[in-house]
């Protein structure tokens, strides 16, 4: 008998929902079984397929199943409580072990059997919908298991853990990079039109396996020429600042790049327990301390968190050396993240390795192309790992995407309206909650000269709100300018969980913050902005000014004003008394001080409304889409 690698030792089913159970037996054979003491009864068709509906149990447990058919099958320690799906890319899937950073002390204590969570096998298919999966257990939030919950869903379990006793499983489905294409049905994709010569390549398995086969090379044969370039003796050595991205000549450079560093140790740090942070790098490093390996990273996005070996560091002059490999220029080492060893024993301590360091061309390399990631191809993702589990029931989707997608804003609006449709239809369920992140403020390590591509997708974002059951939660304000990765998951599944308290528990609460509602011009040039909830300014700018708040004046560009603000509306103004043709607020990459929030600590929805200075009369009122 075969079953669903989900239906195994710790599982939780949904409360509240008829739940399925399926497999493949030997044809026709009865399949018989007990659930809390309860029966369930089905046959095997001609295929030798079946399934059937479980009884409906309370919420809690642990309850027992035993399933008999041409051998026995018992599962234990089965809960009921609420299942929820987790989708998108690197920032749902991104690991509690990422972040104990930031929150070291709160991951130590998390010790809860009854938060479970389920990793889907990372596979794609083309051509056709997997009905199994590959592998996969259920892992309960203990001990070491914790560090390998994504670290949203983690958070957001927690705060519906505090809100009622109900057991929660989280099924993990998120894989870094993926563009929304990818997660969307083949139907879909061919109605679109927009990625059919894709989808028919990669149906050809003979061209996935050559075209992997032939790029694995290319990049082994890549890193070893590079590799080797190290323990080539060179002579000349040049000043480059760490942190610091790479400019003029460097730029555009790829190849090896030796960076070496002294410092100093004392006697008592020499005996410390000790990591190095080296915060991120551009693409791929290898790091060594006195000529010891230390630690390596494989591209450019991962943490560099290396632990150093007791008797490694020695009182007095120490070295280290990092191997840089730059696979396709803007080198570097992104500014405002940590680059240091850290001490910790009692109270930490740290050596700041920030600064000149002494830099070496190894070896200059030819532009390593990207490889083909077929789990980026059209419908892949949907085949291969959401098809697989959409008999198991759900209470709601949690997805996190669109980092990928950023580039292209109109087309993502019409693929993820159907990435929702197409999911809900696999789940029989045109109501399902989907519950979703707007992207958190990122813009590459520039933090003055941004440009607003992710304020425009964002906005594409907050136009889905229109569709039927759905919640957007906001991340603008807990993103960080120099890190795809933001730490602060915490704020973002804590906010999450307001998002599942109003769809799922029908909770009348907010979980999207203040949106702007109506704007008018007073006689006096000052534009007035009117919200949907009461407001509370973090005055961070100083009197009268909020950052981010900015209107447009007659050369065009826009300009900092000056705010003041009542319950629901503010008031803005330019400084040098001109009529603006426009405002908006945290209308960039990554705003770096946003201001204004409502009474619940939600942030205000950016926003923009721009006119002609004849458009819009003193005193009369104009609704927005919002």
């Amino acid at each position: 008998m075969k079953l669903s690698y989900l239906f195994s030792d710790g599982m939780i089913l949904q409360r509240g929902k008829q739940n399925n159970i399926w497999g493949e037996t030997i044809p026709g054979t009865t399949v018989t079984g007990t659930l809390g003491g309860k029966q369930f009864c089905t046959k095997a068709d001609a295929r030798g397929r079946f399934q059937t509906m479980l009884p409906v149990l309370p919420a809690g447990g642990p309850y027992c199943m035993e399933i008999y058919s041409d051998e026995k099958r018992v599962i234990r320690n089965i809960m009921i409580g609420d299942v929820f799906l987790l989708g998108g890319q690197s920032n749902m899937e991104l690991r509690i072990g990422k972040v104990t950073g930031r929150f070291a002390d709160e991951i130590k204590e998390i010790n809860d059997p009854f938060i479970r969570m389920f990793d889907v096998p990372k596979e794609y298919a083309f051509g056709e919908k997997r009905r199994w999966l590959s592998g996969g257990r259920w892992k309960r939030a203990e001990g070491l298991n914790v560090l390998e919950f994504s670290a949203v869903g983690m958070f957001m379990a927690l705060k519906l853990r505090t809100k009622n006793s109900v057991p929660i499983g989280l099924i993990q489905t998120a894989v870094e990079g993926t563009p929304a294409k990818a997660w969307c049905s083949e139907e879909t994709i061919r109605d679109m039109g927009f990625y059919v010569d894709e989808l028919e390549k990669c149906k050809n398995k003979d061209y996935v396996l050559s075209t992997q086969e032939k790029e694995k090379n290319r990049e082994a044969c890549w890193l070893s020429e590079s590799e080797e370039s190290f323990y080539k003796k060179k002579e000349s050595f040049f000043k480059v600042d760490i942190p610091g991205l790479w400019k003029g000549n460097m730029c555009d450079f790829c190849g090896a790049v030796l960076l070496e560093k002294r410092f100093f140790v004392t006697e008592e740090q020499a005996d410390m327990p000790a990591e190095i942070l080296m915060g991120l790098l551009t693409d791929a490093d290898k790091v060594y301390i006195n000529e010891v390996y230390c630690g390596n990273a494989a591209d450019r996005y991962s943490p560099r968190i290396y632990p150093v070996q007791t008797g490694l560091l020695k009182a007095g002059e120490n070295v280290i050396q990092v191997h840089l490999y730059i696979f396709r220029g803007k080198g570097g080492a992104m500014p405002g993240k940590p680059y240091g060893i850290r001490f910790k024993k009692g109270k930490e301590r740290w050596i700041d390795l920030s600064g000149a360091w002494d830099a070496q061309i190894k070896k200059e390399m030819e532009y390593l192309p990207e490889k083909t990631f077929f789990n980026y191809v059209a419908s892949g993702m949907y085949n291969g790992m959401i098809s697989p589990v959409s008999r198991y029931q759900i209470c709601a989707v949690i997805y996190y995407q669109g980092e990928s997608d950023v580039g292209h804003p109109d087309r993502y609006a019409l693929e993820f309206r159907a990435l929702i449709s197409d999911w809900r239809k696999l789940w029989h369920d045109e109501h399902l909650p989907f519950i979703y992140v707007q992207l958190a403020g990122f813009s590459d390590g520039n933090a003055e000269n941004q440009t607003t591509q992710w304020a425009q997708f964002r906005e594409v974002q907050r136009k889905a709100m229109e569709i039927g059951n759905t919640a957007m939660i906001q991340a603008y304000d807990v993103g960080e300018y120099n890190d795809l990765h933001p730490m602060d998951k915490k704020t973002v599944g804590s906010r999450v969980a307001l998002g599942v308290r109003k769809l799922v528990y029908k909770e009348n609460i907010e979980c999207t913050g203040p949106q702007m509602k109506q704007i008018w011009l007073d006689s006096e040039k000052r534009v007035h902005v009117i919200f949907d909830q009461p407001l509370k300014i973090d005055n961070t700018g100083g009197d009268e000014l909020i950052s981010e708040i900015e209107l447009r004046g007659l050369s065009g560009n826009y300009e900092r004003a000056c705010v003041k603000e009542t319950e629901k509306e503010i008031c803005a103004c330019l400084m040098d008394d001109e009529v603006p043709s426009g405002i908006r607020y945290a209308w960039r990459d990554c705003p770096m001080l946003p201001g204004l929030y409502g009474t619940d600590d939600l942030p205000v929805v950016p926003f923009i409304k721009e006119w002609d200075r004849d458009e819009i009369h003193i005193g009369e009122i104009y609704e927005t889409d919002r």
